[in-house]
């Protein structure tokens, strides 16, 4: 092989693993229905948790940035960084601006609609940040890529990650919600591999 087909070889982009969510990615998380970015920023809610925000944004911004990490109490963390996330397992997301978890609780409304409180919160030992990914349509084990419709289930109160139109002032509230419906779902629409986020 010459030497300028050897250059071309590694100037190919493996477009498809590019597609692959995996620990240690920061990606974006659109909601389906309104094509808003999951988002959170330095400001906290004024009642319930006082913890800090979380809401869809229609605009982008680094505050829509989220890193994959593995769950608390997960024994083979180490082993997981730049591994696939699969259907099923249980992982954290971690803002990229912040440092916080996308977390839920029991029994503290949200602010607008009174569903399930979502905020990020700081201590990365809490296992009320752990979420589970259901891949619609997946098989149990199936990779998690950019595009698919996803839903996100908070593990401790089975609560799906929600938005909807009903909105703060500039941004989209988000929630757990126990029932289910269309509003469930998310894509990632944004993946970055080419450094990792630990």
């Amino acid at each position: 092989m010459s030497n300028a087909d050897a250059d071309t070889k590694e100037d190919v982009i493996d477009v498809e693993q590019r597609a692959i969510v995996t620990y240690g990615s920061r990606i974006k998380l659109e909601h389906l229905n309104t094509q808003y970015r999951l988002h959170s920023h330095k400001h906290d809610y004024p009642n319930g948790s006082k913890q800090q925000q979380v809401t869809c944004y229609s605009k982008e911004d680094d505050n829509d940035y989220w890193v994959v990490k593995p769950s608390v109490g997960n024994q083979q963390s180490l082993q997981l960084w730049q591994k696939p996330v699969q259907n099923g397992q249980t992982f954290m997301l971690q803002h990229y601006c912040t440092a916080a978890y996308l977390h839920s609780h029991e029994n503290i409304a949200s602010a607008v609609t009174n569903q399930q409180e979502v905020t990020a919160h700081w201590n990365p030992h809490d296992n009320n940040s752990n979420w589970r990914l259901e891949v619609t349509g997946g098989n149990e084990g199936s990779i998690w890529k950019r595009g698919p419709r996803i839903k996100l289930i908070h593990v401790n109160t089975n609560a799906a990650l929600h938005s909807h139109s009903h909105k703060y002032p500039n941004q989209q509230e988000v929630t757990g919600f126990a029932g289910r419906d269309a509003n469930d779902f998310w894509f990632v629409s944004k993946v970055e591999k080419e450094a990792w986020y630990l």
